[in-house]
């Protein structure tokens, strides 16, 4: 399969203008952050976002122009901090438009798109009382052999998925540590047409012939692996590191007219030039 490590920045330009995109974490944990300020450095455009739960990878790439839709269930930064608001500010605006599903309706399109199917059928009880049937387009199907009535989630198949994790091999390997929750991340990269993988640190392919159980990301759908320690960051990684909340809190705090010197701050310690980043430690002892 051959090499596929990459600098940060040879890594972000695999992403061509208009492409679909996906991220791994869920709402405030586990963001591949580094990768997606990267994005927004190079000043991507007319991205599509398809997340059930998005939170800092949507509302910087709203802020920086660079997605002009997602298809998400809920954008936010959880408690204590609320909700994305240069995103919503955006969707106000006009300038993204977004398609309100819900985080089980995504999960049947990637399911789709992941087992290679046109669609993905639901109960009707999944969406009982909601508006989304309506607003979102879904189209009902009767059960073949009950007649029961219920949904039909079109296909989700991004172009890219973009997935960070703890240990990771120049193969394309990729694991997250014991006890990590891996959210929606394995969905992803068997939805996604591609995957690249930021990684905390690189290990040898050993490492993954010895414990294969634990493989999180299987290599054939991995395009590049990029070291990128905290990468996370100002996200958590449990149970590597936390939230760093200063930072959040200042991020929260950016306009447009900050956003240039945001990224030139974080630039360096983003593409490994410098380590001047320090992350708060969530336990004592991590079982990698």
């Amino acid at each position: 399969m051959g090499n596929k490590v990459l600098r940060l920045e040879d890594a972000a330009a695999l992403i061509q203008d208009g492409s679909s995109i996906t991220f791994g974490g869920s709402f405030l944990q586990r963001v591949p952050a580094a990768f997606v300020r990267e994005l927004a450095r190079q000043h991507r455009s007319n991205l599509h976002l398809i997340k059930a739960s998005p939170s800092y990878d949507a509302d910087l790439l709203a802020l920086a122009n660079a997605i002009t839709s997602t298809v998400s269930g809920m954008v936010g930064f959880e408690r204590p901090y609320g909700g994305a608001p240069n995103f919503r500010r955006k969707v106000e605006l006009g300038t993204v438009h977004y398609e309100e599903q819900t985080c089980p309706t995504i999960g049947a399109g990637m399911r789709a798109s992941a087992q290679g199917t046109l669609f993905m059928p639901l109960p009707p009880s999944a969406l009982e009382g909601s508006d989304i049937p309506g607003n979102a387009g879904l189209k009902s199907i009767a059960d073949p052999y009950t007649g029961t009535v219920g949904y039909a989630m079109r296909r989700l198949r991004p172009d890219w998925a973009v997935i960070h994790v703890a240990e990771a091999d120049e193969l394309g390997n990729g694991r997250l540590p014991l006890g990590a929750p891996p959210f929606w991340d394995h969905l992803l990269t068997q939805s996604a047409a591609k995957v690249i993988l930021t990684t905390e640190r690189l290990v040898s392919d050993e490492v993954f012939r010895d414990e294969p159980h634990r493989t999180l990301v299987a290599p054939y759908r991995v395009h590049a692996v990029v070291k990128c320690p905290s990468g996370a960051w100002p996200t958590p990684f449990f149970p590597l590191y936390d939230a760093d909340d200063p930072a959040i809190v200042e991020y929260l705090a950016l306009d447009e007219s900050d956003l240039p010197a945001y990224l030139s701050s974080t630039e360096a310690c983003d593409r490994g030039l410098a380590i001047n980043r320090t992350v708060r430690p969530c336990a004592k002892e991590v079982v990698l």
